[in-house]
């Protein structure tokens, strides 16, 4: 009896650990807030992250590091560059178009730079 006890305890402390051990999956994040402004830069790269095609792989590494490094000029023309790709579908068009908009804010945003000394 005392064996049947510890074996049934044992079972509900193991069907517990499985319970507990369970993790909810995170949402993806969609945007990311620069100096104000939500650009959608991880929605676009969820878009273009299967792409086999090397002139928009080109286009989207120049884009991201452009956008990485702080250089939104350069983020921008890689994303006017991306948006005038003819073999888009539309979804990748309007998550484009929509990450064009979002970086011309940036600049006007962005603080000002310190004085030199």
């Amino acid at each position: 009896m005392n064996k049947i006890k510890s074996l049934a305890v044992a079972l509900i402390l193991v069907a517990f650990a499985f319970v507990g051990c369970s993790k909810k999956a995170d949402k993806p994040v969609d945007s990311v807030q620069i100096n104000g402004v939500s650009v959608d830069m991880p929605k676009l790269q969820r878009t273009f992250s299967t792409e086999t095609n090397p002139e928009i792989q080109k286009v989207m590494f120049d884009l991201d590091q452009g956008f990485r490094y702080g250089d939104y000029a350069k983020a921008l023309a890689a994303a006017e560059e991306l948006s005038i790709k003819t073999e888009l579908n539309d979804d990748e068009k309007k998550v484009t178009t929509d990450v064009v908009e979002q970086l011309k804010k940036l600049p006007s945003n962005a603080p000002a730079a310190a004085p030199a000394q």
